[in-house]
């Protein structure tokens, strides 16, 4: 089944598109499970209120699954045939890995070939286009810049479908 990338800025409806997107998905297959993978951790009031917005706009045929670092041991648990995985956000969770130290190069083989071999499920990641941002002073903020960046050509590279969302708007890339 197909593997979908949507990138775009912060607050460029990205998020949005993607559930909407993975709910049309779900409504035209009425076996198919449909799970919410987030990964943002919970450090203020500001992201309180953020994942607060994203849960109310999801149906209540949503089964979320929150896991800050290790995605693939949570969705190791959902069954292999017939699902939506809506992956949010993949530049949060690598922001996550840096922070905890993670096996990096591991972990993102493992979500490569997790894409390559769903053909039992519709994937759906999210991330950050954080190309279009300033080129920083900080050090760390462009190897972050970067380091996401590849991550999202890998993952472009390896998904049947690409879109770029711009103020609501959808763009399909591929």
């Amino acid at each position: 089944m197909p593997s979908h990338l949507i990138i775009g800025g912060i607050s460029s409806g990205k998020s949005l598109f993607a559930e909407t997107l993975a709910k049309g998905i779900y409504d035209d297959n009425a076996n198919a499970g449909l799970y919410y993978i987030a990964t943002a951790p919970i450090l203020d009031d500001e992201m309180i209120n953020k994942i607060e917005t994203h849960k109310k706009r999801r149906s209540k045929q949503w089964i979320t699954i929150e896991e800050q670092i290790d995605i693939f041991e949570k969705i190791r648990l959902i069954p292999e045939k017939n699902q939506i995985i809506l992956i949010e956000c993949i530049t949060t969770w690598l922001s996550n890995m840096l922070f905890h130290e993670s096996n990096l190069s591991s972990n993102i083989q493992i979500l490569i070939d997790f894409i390559k071999s769903s053909e039992e499920n519709h994937v759906i990641l999210v991330s950050n286009d954080l190309g279009d941002s300033v080129i920083s002073e900080n050090k760390e903020v462009r190897f972050f810049q970067q380091l996401n960046g590849q991550i999202n050509q890998q993952i472009a590279e390896v998904s049947d479908n690409v879109h770029k969302v711009i103020a609501g708007i959808n763009i399909k890339i591929k």
